[in-house]
């Protein structure tokens, strides 16, 4: 299998109100195969959204390696990072905060394809109406703002952005977690069909475990800046090995893993 992903033993410290460091993230190694889900979970404050971060570069690490498309990423300038950006792209948590209410649906979309040279205005045009119809919006959408739409359609908007220049792998960073439970529902199927269909890697963060369930093939459990355990989302979840795993499955109402 092609691997899209491999992380080896990243570390980074910060230094606490005391001025004691801590590790947020402490020795993390984990590697991600082309088309494959990996849902990452843990409670807040575990390290899940530090370590998204540094995988796309938007936060250094103090030691470790990252390897992207068999190429090794951690050191990569600001503008090396943005030939690498058009495969790797991020859905945020908050689809209220994540889109500028000052830009048009057309300005959104757009940018992306802009900064990266995707062609002239007629093909650009183009893509946008193909994006927005991958997420299930009209095509009158790109002449509205985000104010004019629900939470569920801004974070369709989203996935939409972040799909434009046909990404490799995505991360969604609690990506449903704002969003009303019919709503959630909705979006992750969404977010699963576009991945099946076109074979994009994910690291899916989330908190909640009945999500993750629902999405991931491979399940990362975090705590307290490390990798506790790592394995086939089914498995992990029927037989889990640590004792912390047990605790945040024992913590969802109807979830069992006997």
């Amino acid at each position: 299998m092609e691997k899209v992903l491999e992380v080896k033993n990243l570390f980074k410290s910060f230094s606490n109100p005391n001025g004691k460091d801590f590790n947020v993230l402490d020795n993390i190694s984990f590697s991600i195969e082309r088309g494959e889900v990996l849902g990452l979970v843990g409670e807040s404050g575990s390290g899940k959204t530090t370590l998204g971060r540094s995988i796309l570069k938007l936060t250094d690490v103090d030691s470790g390696s990252i390897i992207f498309n068999k190429k090794d990423i951690t050191n990569l300038s600001p503008s090396e990072m943005k030939i690498v950006r058009k495969d790797m792209q991020i859905i945020f948590q908050d689809p209220f905060g994540s889109l500028n209410p000052r830009h048009s649906i057309k300005t959104i979309l757009s940018e992306p394809l802009i900064v990266h040279n995707y062609g002239d205005k007629f093909k650009i045009k183009k893509r946008m109406i193909e994006l927005l119809d991958q997420v299930s919006l009209p095509k009158k959408s790109l002449d509205l703002y985000p104010h004019e739409f629900s939470g569920g359609q801004r974070q369709r908007i989203a996935i939409a952005r972040a799909l434009s220049l046909n990404p490799k792998f995505l991360i969604a960073d609690e990506a449903v977690s704002a969003l009303d439970v019919s709503i959630q529902s909705q979006i992750i199927n969404l977010i699963s069909d576009i991945l099946h269909e076109y074979r994009i890697s994910m690291i899916f963060i989330s908190h909640d475990l009945s999500v993750i369930k629902h999405i991931s093939t491979k399940i990362a459990v975090m705590n307290k800046g490390q990798i506790i355990e790592i394995g086939n989302t089914k498995e992990t979840l029927k037989k889990p090995k640590e004792k912390y795993t047990k605790l945040l499955i024992s913590s969802v109402p109807g979830m069992k893993f006997y």
